[in-house]
């Protein structure tokens, strides 16, 4: 994090270059290096699973340690495999220089497997998106928000209540006023 704290700019005015200066208060929303945080922490790459491809992978990661002069760590980077015999297995972690880990883990709390997961496997992440779910509905989905006009911000559904209050209002003029109405006459009949 020392090159995103200590990080200096400098502009092009007129063709002409400013003083340098450097950053107050970190990244900023925009900013293109505020991605870059989060790829160097956390980034999973997937290749076929052969010599060619793990070797074309490692040139990529290669390239960007060049063009960008970051580097994996290789203490915290693993290769998971499966259906890959022990010896082909070997050697690509003899070419990556990386850790081989086995089949299955978390990430992120999502587990990853070579096999079909269950709804067990599965079971914390979908308890924690629903509560998710439920915490955002409740928030965001009030019944004011639902009656908004789509121009105000919500949903355009009508105020049922309202709609309602105003049938009802309807009926009872139709019935004050309209004694010509063969429904209207049996109203006035029956009551």
């Amino acid at each position: 994090m020392t090159c995103i704290t200590s990080t200096s700019y400098v502009l092009m005015l007129n063709s002409n270059p400013t003083p340098i200066f450097s950053a107050k208060r970190g990244l900023r929303q925009g900013d293109p290096l505020s991605p870059l945080p989060f790829v160097i922490d956390d980034l999973m790459l997937f290749c076929k699973g052969n010599i060619f491809s793990i070797r074309a992978l490692c040139n990529c990661i290669l390239l960007f340690s060049q063009s960008s002069r970051l580097q994996a760590n290789s203490a915290k980077s693993v290769i998971y495999t499966a259906g890959i015999p022990t010896d082909i297995r070997e050697e690509f972690r003899t070419i990556s220089q990386f850790a081989c880990g086995y089949l299955p883990f978390k990430y992120l709390t999502v587990p990853f497997s070579s096999k079909r997961l269950s709804m067990v496997d599965c079971e914390q992440i979908v308890d924690k998106m629903t509560w998710r779910i439920r915490a955002w509905s409740a928030k965001n989905l009030s019944y004011d928000t639902f009656c908004k006009s789509k121009k105000a911000g919500g949903l355009g559904i009508r105020n049922l209540q309202a709609w309602n209050i105003a049938v009802l209002g309807k009926i009872a003029c139709y019935i004050s006023h309209l004694r010509e109405s063969l429904w209207v006459r049996w109203v006035h009949g029956v009551y």
